[in-house]
């Protein structure tokens, strides 16, 4: 909701019926949406017939009283109540129960930069009656000391989340973010994590977390499991926080060399002396950060036709014919080796993004496996239909190389 009423029951002054109303809303100031709050004094009669006919003799006199009532009424109130607090549990609601709803979040990351300047850390400490916390800190990818991070730089790591939403169950907010969809719980606390740019820095990122704490008091020490030592509840929200942000980052690593190296087997490289053919530890490489499905996955009358040893198919030779196939370009084979005694054979299939791989045994071409190399996992509907597609197109190549053997 983007307003929010309270109200409290004063008592009886002068048989009248006082209520204290306070209003929380969000006003939209162009792009950038600002919280208002509004109170108000309502105070109702409560007289008889008889004396709503005397009531203008003493309208006065009991205006002026009741004004000083009221007065004195409100400045209690407002002591009792903590309005920033309110107005901060008011705009971390206002996220938690937007953020996953449809449409743009372009709001969201101007809203919680906005709060964090009006309420830093050490106000937020001071304030009681907090159930949410906003929580801005410095996320240097680098720290984390993993291999594959830090092969790019923070800033390529964000936008390729930005990209890939989707993929890594995240929100895009706006063009310098992204969220989790997932919380993250600690200590009966639940959490959102931000991930955003820190500047025009390429190295360093800004997370911000909004932990919905539940009441509790994220600056008591308390105890790690199996460690003697206290923690603050707030740095161990924090420290959750940067794993989360590390899985994402990895994640995203690992999505860009995966698409660097899936560059590298699926374009023709010109028939040069520069141009070097990639080597076979590479898409071994690839192969291990993709999903790598059988030929016949799902499919039984291919399973049958692969097994069919009447046939009697030289591999060899059949994967020699798709290599002059202009359909199964580019192409790529690997010598045996030492540790592996087979040739394999790769083939890229452009119209589906997909890799064919065929390792054929040196002596008598016999099949020992024939896969279908994907960017992402079957859980996609889209990339089964690839496979199937895939599938579909290597059966009618395969069936017409067997009829023009006969």
């Amino acid at each position: 909701q983007d307003t929010v009423y309270l109200s409290k029951e004063l008592k009886k002054f002068h048989r009248f019926s006082y209520t204290f109303v306070i209003r929380l809303r969000l006003v939209n100031r162009g792009t950038k949406p600002i919280a208002r709050c509004d109170t108000w004094i309502v105070a109702l009669p409560n007289l008889s017939n008889s004396e709503k006919m005397d009531k203008k003799r003493h309208n006065w006199l009991k205006l002026e009283r009741n004004s000083a009532w009221i007065d004195q009424c409100t400045s209690r109130v407002h002591s009792a109540i903590v309005f920033e607090a309110q107005l901060l549990n008011f705009i971390g609601s206002y996220i938690d129960c937007h953020l996953l709803s449809p449409g743009k979040k372009d709001w969201v990351l101007p809203l919680l930069h906005s709060t964090m300047k009006r309420f830093p850390l050490k106000k937020q400490r001071q304030l009681r009656g907090l159930h949410y916390r906003v929580i801005e800190t410095r996320l240097v990818p680098a720290s984390y000391q993993d291999k594959m991070i830090d092969l790019y730089s923070a800033s390529d790591l964000l936008n390729y989340l930005k990209i890939g939403t989707d993929t890594y169950d995240l929100i895009q907010c706006g063009d310098n973010g992204v969220c989790t969809t997932k919380e993250f719980v600690m200590d009966e606390s639940r959490s959102h994590c931000f991930l955003t740019t820190y500047g025009a820095s390429k190295t360093v990122l800004t997370m911000i977390i909004l932990c919905q704490t539940g009441g509790r008091n994220l600056e008591e020490f308390t105890l790690r499991d199996g460690s003697p030592y206290a923690v603050r509840s707030r740095d161990k929200v924090v420290v959750e926080g940067a794993r989360v942000a590390k899985d994402a980052l990895r994640s995203a690593a690992l999505g860009i060399y995966r698409n660097s190296l899936w560059d590298v087997f699926s374009v023709t490289l010109p028939d040069t002396p520069h141009n070097v053919p990639p080597e076979a530890n590479s898409f071994d490489e690839l192969c291990k950060i993709t999903c790598l499905t059988s030929l016949d996955y799902s499919n039984k009358d291919l399973s049958k036709l692969l097994e069919d040893e009447d046939l009697k198919t030289d591999w060899s030779l059949c994967c020699s014919s798709m290599k002059a196939d202009p359909l199964f370009q580019p192409s790529w084979y690997f010598s045996p080796t030492k540790v592996s005694n087979y040739w394999h054979y790769v083939f890229f299939l452009k119209a589906d993004d997909v890799f064919l791989t065929f390792k054929v045994t040196q002596d008598n071409g016999r099949l020992l496996e024939g896969a279908i190399v994907t960017r992402d996992t079957l859980e996609s509907g889209d990339i089964r239909h690839r496979v199937e597609s895939a599938q579909l197109f290597f059966v009618n190549f395969y069936l017409h190389y067997i009829w023009n053997g006969l």
